[in-house]
């Protein structure tokens, strides 16, 4: 018997404790190997409810209330402590009594439950660490211990439908992962069989769908695979409306071009690896490690990782190394070169790496080509810069083995024929900030970061330029000081001291500016170029470069080569390291052509700024302008700053169209202020005030500063009826009666929809009506008409898709399902807060998102599910302060209603728990999130996912 198996057998009473407690199924209790009669279903309850609150006192006033619900019987309190004594008769002696109440004590052993949740933990842990078959055998023992659905002769009883769809929400995960660890040993055709049943029965449920892809797949039935897949989708679209997350479309792809990577790791693979380990896990890096990995899978022989010191080449050069082993039958090998400083040393190092001895009767080149000459195998080359002049050797090698790869790190390219050159780029924000973590954890375990400011982290990280090196020295600094005073202390150029781990090179404890360096190498078009990108904030593409500086693609080119500029070839953006681009905004001043220059970038971006306010208005493709505005958003920033100094009217014309984007982008407090502070400036365009007082009124409502948004708004109206401007009246129009019906003034609000209603028709403009139907929805909304708002928001839905204008359908579902709220029509509400959120998701819209959690939390509430309602009303709140907006009016209304009911389910302590544990959801799970909520509730599942 395993300890598992041990375990497993007392919980479910055949072991040879005294009392055993079972809720994985109906209520029962063992004593001495016999079952124990538990009375009428009010006292089961009332054991079952202490069971669920192990270790606390639960209060009598709590017992009733779970017992009885709002209006329980004047004998109710005698009652509880008939039954509590009718029960101690049976079973001693856990229930005992506490001044307020009665206390659940007993040992962990003693209930299913606890258990199941034990073991499931224990196998999870396992299959993380690799320990597949250790994890099978436990996560075998957990489900054992499973009968029925739990509590199922309690199910009137509110609390134990809850419980009941945690508990059943954790048997599906507990299923998921022993199906994982199974995969993981091969079992693949005798899971196939059970994961067709489980999809069936769980047809919404990602995590099975993506299993059984997997299991088809490596049981040779590739097309099964896809079929299955695409089925699915159907099903999702036609049923809910949604797309498959991005795993399962990953997966897909990587099915159609039969990634390697799909299939498990036999031992003589490991075999082939013979790399050196690593004191540290890999944080981040999945796209270089791809890259890289794509490659030399591609055919690439040559390819060397460039990039400035410190920027984790050699460490994606290892990553990747150890996923090519299935493709490289000879091995794969690291050399390192730093140490080197004779570059007839080269092929010493390789062969000693690959085990070859030098024969005293042949040169060791010819020993190596002779050696290498037949096998397939890859080479690893590190730190090649300090020995740039053995590229030759590289070249022979090559040349006389036609199955030889070599993978390089260097500062700089090889220049032989046949090289393919790969920059790695710093870390994004998030891999930086969880490197700095996981080395700060290291480095001092008694210390959390949690206490720290994470803003303060990400601030540190750019500083340093995501460069891993750099960070991983900062976060070994953390012991002496916070990343708050590490940034107090930083130069406007980063100059880290020479300290970090001893073993590692010498060259690497410190970062030297080598950007002087490189200067001297360009000619003087290519000083001046280095110069001018400096005022180009996050990067730019090509197109901007070459409309601003008026260059050439070839003088990109070469500061790329230099190091100094960045290219992402995906999007073809280049951009600087921040301490390189601090140089060179120091070197365009020292010119006297700095505002030259910087009113050309501001100009330029003053014209993308308008055509994608026309787009975001409906004139084209939203959600692709918003991720153009999105990556460019510092060079608006940058070009804000400059302009309101010395051109106040591009200014005023730059955050006018920019205020839109700010909107729908949660970029509200900073844009309200340069909103603010354009506007104060005197300004002789009545047409672009009118414009940016929009923006900025409809950014102070999101904020719930009304009276600051009524007073813009109705100056803006005045502006544009002046102007006799039909479209922006209704705008202005349309969003006045918006801040009046929040204010109360219903009469007046409907006035003014009216008034927009008549200008837009008159006009014959679609946009501005589905503008008006979506105001007049949210009044009847507030007027309690909730068929009359239906009417109106389908109408607006209609004309949104006849449009094309995402952010209107989602503010369209949003009202459908509010009014649906209203007239209880759950089912119908769930559907069109998919719809909502899948829009909102599309314009990465987190407001939006924070009203869709507010629904969502009302249904799962009449669901039963009110642990996890109340997660999401934690989660509403943290995206709330972090956005800072407030609640809408149906927002308060259902969160209201929502708090009663949960207050009703959980006791104060649960509920808080769950708001807490909501708050902690990072902003990119918030879709995630929520859509599978949609898809459960919207399955009819009586389990949350």
């Amino acid at each position: 018997m395993t300890p598992g198996e041990g375990i497993a057998a007392a919980a479910d009473g055949t072991g040879r404790g005294c009392v055993r407690f079972r809720i994985l199924g109906p209520l029962t209790v063992q004593s001495a190997g016999r079952e124990v009669s538990l009375g009428g279903p009010k006292q089961r309850a009332l054991l079952a409810y202490l069971i669920l609150h192990p270790g606390r006192i639960v209060s009598r006033d709590a017992l009733v209330d779970a017992l009885w619900g709002e209006v329980p019987p004047a004998s109710a309190e005698h009652a509880v402590q008939v039954y509590v004594s009718n029960l101690r008769k049976v079973i001693e002696p856990p229930i005992e009594s506490r001044t307020g109440g009665y206390l659940f004590a007993t040992e962990d052993g003693d209930v299913d439950a606890w258990v199941f949740e034990r073991l499931s933990q224990q196998g999870r842990r396992m299959l993380a660490a690799g320990e597949a078959d250790a994890a099978a055998r436990t996560l075998r023992d957990a489900l054992r211990l499973w009968r029925d659905r739990p509590l199922a002769d309690l199910s009137e009883f509110d609390f134990a439908r809850s419980e009941a769809a945690r508990l059943e929400e954790l048997h599906l995960a507990t299923l998921e992962d022993r199906i994982e660890a199974d995969l993981a040993l091969g079992r693949h055709t005798d899971v196939a069989a059970e994961l067709h049943e489980l999809t069936a029965s769980h047809p919404f449920r990602e995590g099975l769908r993506r299993q059984l892809m997997l299991a088809l797949y490596r049981t040779g039935r590739q097309t099964e695979a896809l079929d299955s897949y695409r089925e699915w989708r159907r099903t999702m679209l036609d049923e809910l409306g949604l797309e498959p997350g991005p795993q399962a479309r990953e997966l897909e792809a990587a099915i159609l071009r039969q990634d390697p990577g799909l299939d498990i790791e036999p031992p003589e693979l490991r075999a082939r690896r013979h790399l050196p380990g690593r004191a540290t896990a890999l944080i981040g890096r999945r796209t270089e490690i791809e890259r890289a990995t794509e490659l030399v899978r591609g055919g690439a022989r040559l390819v060397t990782l460039t990039g400035p010191g410190g920027v984790g080449k050699t460490r994606i050069a290892l990553q990747a190394a150890h996923e090519l082993a299935a493709s490289f039958p000879d091995g794969v090998f690291f050399v390192p070169l730093a140490s080197l400083r004779d570059t007839d040393l080269v092929p010493s190092a390789i062969a000693s790496t690959i085990g070859l001895q030098e024969a005293a009767d042949s040169p060791l080149a010819e020993s190596l080509r002779a050696h290498l000459r037949h096998r397939s195998a890859l080479l690893v080359l590190d730190n090649f810069e300090h020995v740039d002049e053995a590229a030759l050797i590289v070249a022979d090698l090559l040349a006389s083995a036609a199955r030889l790869a070599i993978l390089v790190t260097s500062r700089t390219r090889l220049d032989v024929y046949g090289e393919h050159e790969y920059g790695i780029p710093p870390m994004s924000d998030a891999e930086a900030v969880a490197l700095f973590e996981a080395r700060f954890a290291a480095v001092d375990r008694g210390k959390s970061m949690a206490a720290w400011d994470v803003a303060a982290v990400r601030d540190l990280c750019r500083h340093l330029d995501g460069l891993p090196l750099a960070i991983e020295f900062a976060a070994a600094r953390a012991r002496e000081l916070s990343p708050t005073e590490m940034l107090g202390t930083l130069p406007a150029r980063l100059a880290l001291e020479s300290r970090g781990p001893r073993d590692l090179p010498a060259r690497q404890r410190t970062l030297s500016a080598t950007v002087g360096w490189s200067l001297e190498l360009l000619d003087e078009e290519h000083r001046r170029l280095f110069e001018r990108m400096g005022v180009v904030a996050g990067g730019c593409d090509r197109a901007a470069a070459e409309e601003i500086f008026g260059v050439s693609r070839d003088a990109l080119a070469s500061l790329v080569d230099a190091n100094l500029l960045m290219r992402d070839p995906v999007t073809d953006r280049y951009s600087m390291l921040q301490t390189v681009r601090e140089v060179a905004n120091d070197r365009l001043e020292e010119t006297g052509e700095a505002d030259v220059v910087r009113r050309q970038h501001a100009e330029y971006f003053a014209a993308m700024a308008a055509e994608g306010d026309r787009a975001l208005r409906g004139g084209g493709d939203q959600a692709a302008w918003l991720e153009k505005l999105s990556a460019d958003h510092d060079n608006f920033r940058v070009a804000l700053h400059w302009s309101s100094e010395h051109a106040p009217e591009l200014a005023l014309s730059i955050a006018a169209e920019l205020a839109g984007f700010w909107a729908v982008r949660g970029h509200l407090t900073e844009g309200r202020m340069l909103l603010g502070s354009v506007l104060a400036a005197p300004s002789s365009s009545p047409r672009a005030r009118g414009k940016a007082l929009v923006g900025c009124g409809v950014i102070a409502r999101i904020q719930g500063d009304l009276d600051s948004a009524l007073t813009m708004f109705e100056e803006s109206l005045r502006i544009h009826r002046e102007l006799e401007d039909p479209s922006a009246t209704v705008r202005s129009a349309q969003n006045l009666a918006y801040v009046e019906s929040s204010l109360g003034d219903l009469g007046r609000a409907q006035e003014l929809y009216e008034e927009g209603l008549a200008i837009a028709r008159t006009a014959g403009n679609r946009r501005d009506m589905l503008v008006i139907a979506n105001g007049l929805a949210d009044l009847a909304i507030r007027q309690r008409e909730y068929e009359r708002a239906l009417r109106h928001a389908e109408e607006a839905y209609e004309l949104s898709r006849e449009a094309n204008d995402r952010e209107s359908l989602a503010v369209s579902a949003f009202n459908q399902a509010h009014a649906a709220l209203g007239l209880e029509r759950y089912e119908d509400a769930v559907l069109k807060i998919g719809l909502g959120l899948r829009g909102a998701q599309e314009l990465g819209d987190l407001g939006w998102a924070v009203t869709g959690l507010e629904a969502l939390a009302a249904v799962l509430t009449v669901n039963g599910f009110s642990r996890q309602a109340a997660r999401f009303l934690g989660l509403a709140d943290a995206l709330r302060n972090d956005l800072g907006v407030t609640l809408e009016f149906f927002d308060r209304v259902l969160r209201e209603r929502t708090v009663e009911s949960l207050r009703r389910n959980l006791d104060e302590r649960e509920l808080e728990a769950a708001f807490a544990e909501g708050r902690l959801v990072e902003q990119e799970q918030v879709f995630a999130e929520t859509i599978a909520a949609v898809e459960a509730l919207a399955g009819g599942r009586k389990t949350y996912p």
